[in-house]
């Protein structure tokens, strides 16, 4: 089921399933529909009752004019809780820059959380990343792809659409008809491109702010990481150099290692086969991760 729900004058797009378990609460990671979540959502929600949300201006979720802070989406965020009457301790997954969002939440509200799923997950020093001198990467810096985003934000929607052309994968097509309906509308809005450039343009200030706060004392964190060797075939099939893709792979590694060291009751997962839509290469290892967060977090007998 998907709501808009009022939110400190904006409507946030939800998507709720399942009525039975401890709240689960998916971030996706920037620019991704929780459509794309589809198999985890499906499985978990045997289980627990499991709500998806679109940060402003991604999907159907409204935007105003404002930078676009993690600050401001955790203020949201916890206003949203209160209006869907979540009164009990949530699990919170997050992917890629949604795992950043996460990461903030936890810090400033560890007593709405009682465990947490990071998924290939953002860092907080992803900049990193940015200092390696690789060849693949020149010419894919922030201020370019921010400059691309915020022309597609002054086109209107049609526009968009006539220079995107969505199409369904083959995968997508065997998405019930409503999900389907939206991801071909996901990426064809102005207010989306708005959306990912603001985002990006206050990343790096957003990163200080967050490791700044600290860890999550001792909060049940499971750790799932993408697997090196798929992005090795990457490489090998777009001409990468293998020793540039090993690097850049290593650091990546080292930044999802290091966040183990959130919580003093940590665990980390390989997703084999993976690479980083974890969610969509290897929904099973989110949903086992998922599941063994319920069994630790189930009362001592």
């Amino acid at each position: 089921m998907v709501d808009l729900i009022s939110v400190n004058n904006y409507k946030i797009e939800v998507f709720q399933k399942g009525d039975k378990g401890k709240p689960v609460v998916i971030l996706p990671g920037m620019g991704v529909s929780f459509d794309s979540w589809h198999e985890v959502c499906h499985s978990i929600s045997t289980t627990n009752r499991v709500i998806m949300i679109h940060r402003p201006g991604i999907g159907n979720s409204e935007i105003g004019s404002e930078e676009r802070h993690i600050y401001q989406f955790t203020n949201e965020l916890n206003e949203l809780f209160r209006k869907l009457k979540i009164d009990e301790k949530i699990i919170l997954v997050g992917h890629s820059y949604g795992g950043l969002c996460v990461q903030h939440f936890v810090k400033r509200f560890p007593e709405k959380v009682c465990g947490v799923v990071l998924v290939d997950a953002s860092s907080v020093d992803s900049y990193k990343l940015d200092e390696l001198e690789l060849s693949f990467l020149e010419g894919q810096t922030n201020e370019l792809l921010i400059k691309e985003w915020l022309e597609k934000a002054d086109q209107d929607a049609e526009a968009l659409k006539d220079e995107l052309k969505p199409e369904l994968t083959e995968r997508q097509k065997k998405l019930p008809h409503d999900a389907q309906q939206r991801l071909l509308e996901f990426g064809v809005k102005p207010e989306f491109y708005r959306a990912l450039a603001s985002e990006l343009k206050c990343w790096d200030e957003d990163a200080k702010s967050i490791k700044k706060l600290g860890a999550f004392r001792d909060l049940p964190l499971i750790v799932i990481a993408r697997d090196p060797s798929y992005q090795m075939e990457i490489a090998k099939a777009q001409n990468i150099p293998l020793w540039e893709m090993e690097k850049f792979e290593s650091v990546w590694r080292d930044l999802i290692l290091d966040q183990l060291n959130l919580s003093t009751h940590s665990e980390f997962i390989e997703a084999k086969g993976a690479g980083h839509s974890v969610h969509i290469d290897a929904p099973d290892v989110i949903s086992l991760a998922i599941n063994k967060m319920n069994n630790l977090l189930q009362p001592s007998k």
